[in-house]
């Protein structure tokens, strides 16, 4: 098989620091306008709801100290006559509020709900019950104020737009039970509140904004030492997978220059030992060759081993290669394998020993434990991401924790976690089990 020459890409650690901590920082950013955007709206509509309920007392204070500035001049006898005094000096008091709008009307009514007095003028007689709420104030001091548009309105508006209704108990100069009744334009209660708003929303808004900004360069500080830490705690994970490769290297050399060399030795020595002994001996010759076939498989296993814990062909052939002899292995057991591995041809070596130990534990796997005729192998790319798939046809999943096999496959689960990957045995809809898992391309900057 042709060598192939891989290139990964190494990264300086500021660069990755950098890359890191900028995402982080990007994304603390978007949460905070989010969450400050929220946080406005919230404020603003508290704002607005508390300087309505200001507004709407200072309407009826306004109403109230309206009707007192207007009691002196309440003698019913007078108010009669339009050219009266009393009815002038009412005229005179109201006109400049009606001239700026924020008046509308004034009535003065008394217990029967006949209006003894109002500006601009009514029907002469004009009558209208008094509620409940309103004859409850005749001849006090009280004051009652609502919005016609509400459910204990009047039902009376000017030019089609709501009202403020404020009612004043009162008594005239000779004493009778009176009610003056005001309307104010709702326009100007919007102008008070819309002032108010002015005043109060800043103050929140103003301090979430200087709260913000105090605690962004904290937050890009820290998201630098925390996203730092990440990085140098995956850095070390991939020196420990790293020094755990060579560390298998040295164990595959010493087992191949040191127990395999004496086996081979051992049989050698056994085989010319077994030309020396007569041939009438069967017992001692059938011993031999008992011993003999003893070692020939203790031999194949240690290569199988060998094998295993660091395949020769990975770093210099590729994946393909060095998944050819886990193939060839799981085949002679007699179990059927499909392979597509052409996605991961060309990629960094972490992610293809990474790969090979997930495809060698899942074949693994499916000759100890599923009793399957038929597995399937495949490898792809997507992305930055790199998906691993060992399908089989037997008996499904077994994994209890106390089962003898499987913790190479809990061990792996770890590995590919620690790395930010997953790792899943499930079973396949339509019988069998298929080992998954997923983890990035660029390992080394995970």
């Amino acid at each position: 098989m042709p060598r192939r020459t891989r290139r990964t890409v190494h990264r300086s650690p500021s660069s990755e620091a950098e890359g890191v901590a900028g995402r982080a920082l990007q994304r603390f950013v978007i949460a905070g306008l989010v969450a400050l955007l929220v946080i406005s709206i919230a404020t603003v509509l508290v704002a607005r709801n508390t300087a309505r309920d200001i507004a709407l007392r200072q309407a009826k204070s306004q109403g109230f100290r309206l009707a007192r500035a207007m009691h002196p001049s309440l003698e019913v006898s007078e108010l009669r006559h339009p050219n009266s005094t009393p009815a002038v000096d009412l005229r005179r008091q109201i006109k400049p509020r009606l001239d700026d709008k924020s008046l509308l009307h004034v009535k003065v009514l008394n217990s029967a709900g006949r209006v003894v007095w109002s500006y601009p003028a009514n029907e002469p007689g004009d009558t209208t019950p008094l509620k409940p709420r309103v004859a409850g104030i005749l001849g006090t001091k009280k004051v009652v104020a609502v919005m016609s548009d509400t459910a204990e309105g009047e039902g009376e508006s000017s030019n089609g737009s709501p009202v403020l209704e404020v009612h004043v108990g009162a008594k005239s100069a000779e004493g009778v039970p009176l009610v003056i009744e005001s309307w104010w334009s709702a326009s100007m209660l919007d102008r008070n509140t819309a002032a108010i708003m002015r005043r109060i929303a800043p103050l929140p808004l103003g301090a979430l904004l200087i709260f913000a900004l105090l605690v962004f360069p904290l937050a890009r500080k820290l998201a630098r030492r925390v996203e730092q830490a990440q990085v140098e705690r995956s850095r070390l994970q991939q020196h420990a997978l790293s020094a755990s490769d060579l560390e298998r290297r040295r164990i595959a050399r010493d087992l191949h220059d040191g127990v395999m060399q004496e086996l081979s030795g051992a049989g050698y020595a056994l085989s010319a030992a077994m030309t020396a002994v007569p041939p009438e001996n069967d017992d001692a010759l059938r011993m031999m060759e008992q011993v003999n076939a003893v070692i020939r498989d203790a031999g194949a296993s240690l290569r199988s081993m060998l094998t295993d814990i660091y395949p020769t062909s990975l770093e210099r052939d590729g994946l393909e290669a060095a998944v050819a002899e886990l193939v060839e292995r799981t085949s002679s057991s007699g179990i059927a394998v499909t392979t597509d591995l052409t996605d991961l041809c060309d990629v960094p070596l972490e992610a293809t020993q990474l790969s090979y130990r997930v495809i060698r534990e899942g074949l693994h796997n499916v000759r100890r434990h599923s009793q399957a005729h038929h597995v399937e192998v495949a490898a792809t790319r997507k992305g930055s991401q790199v998906f691993i798939s060992v399908a089989d046809d037997g008996r499904g999943p077994t994994t209890p924790d106390n089962e003898e096999g499987h913790l190479g496959l809990r061990l792996l689960a770890d590995t590919v976690q620690d790395l930010g990957g997953t790792l899943r045995l499930a079973a396949r809809p339509d019988g069998g089990a298929v080992l998954t898992a997923s983890f990035s391309l660029n390992l080394s900057s995970q």
